[in-house]
């Protein structure tokens, strides 16, 4: 059958559609799926059409069986050098129109699915779709954030410590913990770090309740997942995650997600349904006040910080930030998004995302990054945001800066880039590696290389624009395209002198 035509009157067309058909309805045995990823491999005719009959299928019948099979999608190819890129955010907003699939470099063959949303109907499919043995477990050790590492100690800094390993054995603990950064292991499924000073309460192996403090908690396996730590105004029940929770003097609660997915119980009787339950996924900030009433976090500081701080920290502080704020004109809880400031930590391999933790910002070739980019001062922004037409982005500085955007290359430049920056002429590239949707179920498990140069994905072009005093920059929309491309970056250099 030919790469890029359709011929409904041969016979490999005709028995295409009979596996499709087969496969959508689920009865498809072992022997048609070996044949149906063979007619489907590297054939760009046979996977549109497969990927049109999954979205008319869906449809139909999405509703249904959504929620029982997302958490299945995998892809597996005959060949693991090859991946498949799909772009759960465009197909989600674009879902009556053609899917496009990409190969992520020469040598990786496109490969079939339908994406996540599409393929959610594929109740009871034995297809390679969902074979796990390609997609290894997230390493969630490799998040979107980096956390300044720390001595672990056994469990809870308390003269008495439970044994989360055996619940006949447990007893509750109430210890307090100091500015210092503490590291406790959560059994074998997990790490959390404790900043203070704070106290808390260990209630059960899989249940900490916290009084006050900040803490960063990561789980390694699924046994782990519904760790819960509990807040004066919040329940935070993990779903295979990074996350932190800081509960402040006044009892309100932040809740950052770093990467997977979380759900928030949280409980407010001014409301109609007081006890509500949210989802929050990778790149999610929210405040919750002590009753409970719930609000967006605009941004947080990490860089060095074991945890996270927030921006009001550094008020009063000698070492006032050169990034003051970052805040956008997004109404309300129409998304709860944070963006992410990170001092000094733009350099080979920096995180570009906080709801890509696996895409990295590096050097287009062997020669790396522009050697004046090196060291700044950078802001993850969200990646999701790269067609909001109306986005208007505010960087607020303490002092005269220069600020640099890196700019997708395959997007036409918006006028406000135009008039107020100026291209350098150098590029900056994008590795992109582990990638979830919206709903933090993952999409694409793949390895992004390391160091200059090596799976560079995406090329994007910076510009600069010089502020010679303190104050508000503003910034515009990644032009609100559609198709595939990414948001763009945002760094800033302190200027001498001014």
């Amino acid at each position: 059958m030919s790469v890029n035509e359709r011929n409904p009157n041969s016979q490999e067309w005709s028995e295409l559609q009979t596996l499709v058909d087969r496969s959508l309805d689920g009865r498809i045995d072992d022997a048609e799926v070996e044949r149906l990823e063979a007619l489907l491999l590297n054939n760009s005719a046979a996977q549109d059409f497969y990927l049109e009959r999954c979205q008319l299928h869906n449809l139909i019948d999405m509703e249904n069986r959504a929620s029982r099979v997302v958490d299945r999608m995998r892809i597996r190819l005959s060949n693991k050098d090859q991946m498949l890129l799909i772009d759960r955010d465009e197909f989600d907003q674009q879902r009556h129109s053609p899917i496009r699939l990409w190969h992520r470099k020469t040598k990786w063959l496109a490969a079939v699915s339908a994406m996540v949303a599409a393929a959610s109907i594929l109740l009871g499919v034995g297809l390679w779709l969902f074979n796990e043995r390609l997609f290894s477990p997230i390493d969630l050790a490799d998040s979107g954030t980096e956390a300044k590492p720390t001595e672990t100690t056994e469990l809870p800094i308390a003269d008495s410590s439970p044994n989360l390993e055996n619940d006949n054995t447990f007893q509750q603990v109430v210890f307090e913990f100091g500015a210092a950064v503490e590291t406790v292991a959560l059994g074998d499924f997990g790490t959390a770090i404790l900043e203070g000073p704070g106290r808390g309460e260990w209630m059960s192996p899989m249940q900490l309740k916290l009084h006050q403090g900040r803490i960063r908690v990561r789980i390694d396996k699924p046994s782990g997942h519904s760790f819960t730590v509990i807040t004066p105004s919040t329940t935070v029940t993990d779903l295979g995650t990074e996350f932190a929770i800081d509960v402040a003097e006044d009892q309100a609660s932040t809740v950052v997600v770093f990467d997977g997915m979380v759900d928030l119980n949280y409980s407010n009787p001014e409301e109609s349904e007081p006890d509500q339950t949210r989802r929050l996924v990778g790149g999610d900030g929210v405040r919750v006040s002590a009753t409970g009433v719930i609000g967006r976090l605009m941004a947080i500081v990490t860089g060095e910080n074991s945890t996270f701080s927030h921006l009001t920290e550094y008020t009063n502080r000698p070492d006032v930030p050169l990034i003051l704020d970052v805040s956008d004109n997004v109404i309300g809880l129409e998304s709860k998004r944070f963006y992410e400031i990170v001092p000094g930590g733009l350099r080979e391999d920096a995180k570009a995302y906080v709801d890509r933790p696996g895409h990295e910002w590096n050097g287009v070739d062997e020669l790396g990054m522009p050697e004046y980019l090196n060291g700044l001062d950078y802001i993850k922004t969200y990646n999701g945001d790269k067609r909001r037409q109306h986005l208007m982005i505010d960087v607020t500085l303490s002092r005269a800066a220069d600020v640099y955007i890196f700019f997708d290359s395959r997007l036409p430049v918006p006028e406000w880039l135009l008039n107020d920056f100026r291209d350098t002429g150098d590029k900056i590239g994008l590795d992109m590696g582990v990638w979830r949707g919206p709903d933090g179920q993952l999409i694409v498990r793949q390895t992004a290389g390391v160091g200059p140069g090596v799976s560079i994905d995406t090329e994007f072009s910076v510009w600069v624009r010089r502020i010679e005093q303190a104050g508000v920059v503003r910034l515009g929309p990644a032009a609100g395209q559609s198709g595939f491309s990414a948001m763009y970056g945002i760094a800033v250099a302190e200027l001498e002198g001014y």
